[in-house]
């Protein structure tokens, strides 16, 4: 996961970005394509996580809103591949 960013204002959240994948045949890392799912994650106060909402890649990455009140601390997951791992990008406190 490249560039995640998040921003608030009032009780909506707006997280967006680009998520890319290490290609082993390629030896590269290569953009996700078009329509690949990712998921946006909260952490409860217990630890773990749980799915907020799912979404898919479009062309210029992704974006996802929601609606929170309460600051809670964030990540977006993407799906495995069958040539790729699950990817997971750094946590965002919004």
């Amino acid at each position: 996961m490249t560039g995640v960013k998040a921003k608030r204002k009032g009780k909506k959240v707006t997280f967006t970005g680009k998520s890319s994948w290490y290609s082993v045949s390629a030896s590269r890392w290569l953009r996700d394509p078009k329509g690949w799912k990712f998921k946006l994650q909260r952490q409860s106060s217990g630890g773990s996580w749980s799915t907020v909402k799912a979404g898919r890649v479009g062309k210029k990455g992704f974006k996802i809103v929601i609606s929170r009140s309460k600051r809670a601390t964030y990540r977006v997951v993407t799906v495995s591949g069958k040539d790729t791992w699950s990817g997971t990008s750094k946590t965002i406190r919004k």
